[in-house]
């Protein structure tokens, strides 16, 4: 009775009713949306918890499911407000929660066992220790990181086999792996794990390479991706045992949410039924128009250094016509070509003959691109259109393009990119999509009627999730004089169906004699026209009856804090508590041999290389000196560089500074002796959170970065201060990237295999608008890191965070010379003392 394109869900945005009703009308088998609070799109419209029912009624009505996006990190004075969403959303019959904050993951598994939870890519799960980690506290549906390959996703599915995989397939790339990004909140005061992304990454950077700048002005957005546009490998996906395709989009409108989700419901049809499948020149065009700063396939078919950012401009570019070749008397003379700016052999075919009204027509928007990507960028909307010539093998078709008259065309030069911004005629065919209630999806219901003389008409019908309605005319049968009852008019007035979630799958007729096709009785068709309503309005009622979920502790907070971290109330510092140790990560082995070399030594000392042949040297010099040594874990942890792992393992530390789940997997269960102490990539933001992770084997962690000073004395009050560990000094690694700038500006290499590794010659630095230099680092996975050029001193902060009793401190080293190194750990020795 399913409809064979519901096997997989094909996931569309909504920031506002309106687009949701596009994604509803254009096939979309699930909708995900945020509420007023607590979701990563906190300048979308959003939806009320007071609405919330009747938007999932709305859904529910279509067959199309509702996950609720929660999908931020919670701050412990927020969690009782967050409770009364869970119940809210619980009692609303929401089909999924996204959920990035591992401590909302246990509140909802308390709370409404049925809930769905969905792992947002906030929470960063790139490996199969760390999905199975997740798994194991309750989330049913990873979604991954966008940077991961299809084969990187097929070796997740093949070791997590019960755990539902779902997978971007279409929108805004963050250059940041999503929930690990701090350049919006450490520039702008606008945490991105708060839903208040600042889009730093959209912002113009001059690269510095080894204290010279290269001046490129058609690539002044290092930092701005592409959009990735994966629509013609979702066969590829599906073999990898991808069960979810997510549109991005909640900040954008109904007319790109109708346009993708038409593209991609065709694309995902013929994936399912193992057909080849094309895009139609319109529907292409269409996903260009509606939002697109040029497709990639993101890093789904592995990295590609050279194609993921293109750097002229972080704005929406339309689709590309072609190049200026010069000025005219009456407007611009443009060379058309083929490729429109998608995807690698996709492309709009251009008739020799006319341009079919596909590419460009009169008022159609047009801007010219010159590659410095300013606000005022000459354009308009086009006069007219007249081809100049055909395309033929040594030459691209040539049109002429006027302009009204207000137009600004001065600053147009031979050889920029012409990009059509707008096009009327589409918009209105993209918003006649959007003003229907059809359903797509129906689901089919079975009905049995029972019919006999002088007898009223009874009929039963069930649906596929077991929910059964009745209904009995409010007459008995006579016999029939002109017109006997058959099946088939029963199936003629039962079947129309159209506007409600169902379609007649069958129909059975039965007399006092058992099955018939026809009964020697009668029904006037409004009767039956009204058991039909009748039936359809008590399926419609048990179906979201049963989609509620029942709440088996609807004030589990209350419980859950009394029994994670008992008694943790703020107590003073005292004399009689233990020392304040301070600790320090180096990322040079010149900054640990000034460490070892210097009279004031820390309490321990982390190890942060890129080179991993580093970790037995330091390991060995830190045991001459008699320091304790601790290693730090790769930020973002995939299959494929787990032997990081046991390298670090391999040196025998005395504990690991642990950045992601599946190292935490990891080390628990291969090396249990080793210390486990959480860094900050942990997110860490609220007590509920620090009693999971403390059950699973930390015994310290730092909190999450985007906790306020307000937020990390109510963390205080609520957690033992000897599991804390507060950073004093460090820069701030705004951007932890799959991406290579190093790579992508250094040389023609497309990843780490054939890019001749610039990151080990060459010093790079990111120049901001206001003339800072933000240093780019490799890591030991190969990751890069932009790290904020000014240090974030929080001296003062640490000094009234020892004084409620935190006793251990960290600073962060980043460059820092020999002399540099041994004067900051006198300086917050002697501060902390």
């Amino acid at each position: 009775m399913q409809n064979p394109t519901r096997q997989i869900e094909l996931l569309c945005p909504a920031g506002d009713f309106s687009a949701m009703q596009a994604a509803v009308a254009n096939g979309a088998s699930a909708v995900y949306f945020g509420l007023s609070q607590f979701n990563a799109r906190e300048r979308a419209a959003n939806f009320t918890l007071e609405t919330l029912p009747e938007t999932i009624d709305y859904l529910h009505a279509h067959n199309v499911k509702g996950y609720i996006a929660l999908n931020t990190l919670i701050f412990p004075d927020e969690l009782e407000q967050a409770e009364k969403y869970i119940v809210a959303i619980a009692q609303a019959g929401v089909d999924a929660v996204i959920v990035q904050d591992l401590g909302m993951v246990s509140l909802i598994r308390r709370m409404a066992p049925t809930l769905a939870i969905h792992a947002s890519t906030q929470m960063t799960l790139a490996d199969p220790r760390g999905v199975a980690a997740a798994g194991r506290l309750g989330v049913r549906r990873a979604i991954l990181a966008r940077e991961l390959s299809v084969a990187q996703i097929r070796a997740i599915k093949l070791a997590c086999p019960q755990m539902e995989l779902e997978v971007f397939v279409h929108g805004a790339i963050c250059i940041s792996f999503s929930g690990q990004c701090l350049a919006s909140q450490s520039l702008f005061a606008r945490s991105a794990n708060r839903g208040m992304c600042g889009q730093a990454c959209r912002l113009p950077y001059q690269l510095v390479v080894d204290g010279e700048v290269q001046r490129r002005p058609e690539r002044s957005y290092p930092l701005s991706p592409r959009d990735l546009c994966a629509i013609d490998m979702l066969g590829e996906l599906a073999d990898a045992g991808v069960c979810a395709f997510k549109i991005e989009g909640r900040l954008k409108g109904p007319h790109y949410v109708a346009a993708t989700a038409m593209a991609y419901i065709e694309a995902l049809q013929a994936a399912q039924a193992g057909e080849p499948f094309e895009l139609s020149d319109r529907r292409r065009m269409a996903l260009a128009m509606s939002f697109s700063r040029g497709f990639s396939h993101g890093f789904l078919a592995g990295a590609d250094h050279q194609s993921l950012v293109e750097g002229r401009s972080p704005k929406s570019r339309g689709m590309m016509l072609g190049t200026v070749i010069e000025k005219s008397p009456r407007g611009i003379i443009v060379a058309l070509q083929e490729n429109c700016g998608l995807i690698s052999n996709c492309k709009l075919s251009i008739d020799n003959c006319q341009l079919n009204g596909t590419l460009i027509q009169p008022g159609d928007g047009v801007v010219f691109d010159n590659g410095t990507a300013g606000d005022d960028e000459p354009g308009g909307r086009v006069y007219s259109v007249t081809l100049l010539s055909q395309a033929d093998d040594n030459r691209a078709a040539r049109v002429e393009l006027t302009f009204a008259n207000d137009a600004n065309l001065a600053a147009v030069g031979e050889g920029d990119i012409v990009w059509k911004t707008d096009d009327p005629k589409l918009a209105r065919e993209l918003a006649a999509t959007i003003d229907t209630d059809r359903v797509p999806h129906p689901v089919g219901i079975l009905l049995t009627v029972q019919a006999a003389p002088n007898q009223p008409l009874a009929v039963t019908t069930h649906d596929e999730m077991g929910n059964v309605a009745h209904a009995t005319s409010p007459i008995v049968l006579p016999i029939a004089t002109r017109q006997p009852m058959t099946r088939q008019i029963l199936i003629d007035q039962f079947s129309r169906l159209g506007g409600t979630p169902f379609v007649l799958a069958n129909l059975e007729l039965f007399g006092p004699a058992g099955a018939a096709d026809q009964l020697d009785v009668m029904a006037p068709k409004s009767v039956l026209n009204a058991m039909r309503r009748e039936i359809v309005s008590q399926l419609i009622v048990k179906r979201a009856e049963q989609a509620r979920h029942k709440l088996a502790e609807p004030n589990a907070l209350a419980a859950m804090r009394s029994t994670g971290f008992p008694a943790c109330a703020v107590q003073p510092a005292k004399p009689s508590l233990p020392k304040t140790n301070l600790h320090v990560l180096v990322r040079t082995m010149d900054q640990l041999a000034a460490i070892v070399a210097s009279e004031c030594k820390p309490a321990g000392v982390y190890c942060d290389f890129a080179d991993i042949a580093d970790f037995a040297h330091a390991a060995a010099l830190a045991k001459l000196a008699g320091l304790p040594l601790m290693l730090a874990t790769p930020r973002i942890l995939t299959q494929d560089s787990e032997f990081i792992l046991e390298r670090i393992a391999d040196a025998k530390p005395s504990a690991v500074l642990i950045r992601n789940l599946g190292a935490m997997e990891f080390f628990r269960n291969k090396y249990p002796a080793i210390e486990l102490i959480g860094d900050f990539s942990l997110n860490v933001a609220n007590d509920l959170t620090a009693a999971l992770l403390a059950g699973m084997g930390l015994v310290r962690f730092t909190p999450a970065y985007d906790l306020p000073p307000a937020g990390l004395r109510s963390l205080i009050a609520r957690v033992p201060v000897g599991m804390m560990e507060a950073v004093a000094y460090q820069h701030v690694p705004m951007f932890h990237m799959a991406h290579c700038p190093f790579a992508a500006g250094l040389s023609g290499g497309h990843n780490c295999c054939d890019c001749g590794r610039p990151c080990r010659k060459h010093r790079l630095s990111l120049r901001d608008r206001n003339g800072v230099d933000h240093p780019v680092v490799a890591d030991s996975a190969g990751r890069a890191t932009v790290f904020r050029g000014e240090v974030e001193w929080r001296d003062r902060l640490a000094q009234e965070l020892a004084g409620m009793g935190v006793r251990h401190f960290r600073i962060e080293l980043l460059d820092e010379p020999a002399d540099r190194t041994q004067e900051l750990i006198a300086r917050f020795t002697e501060m902390l003392a």
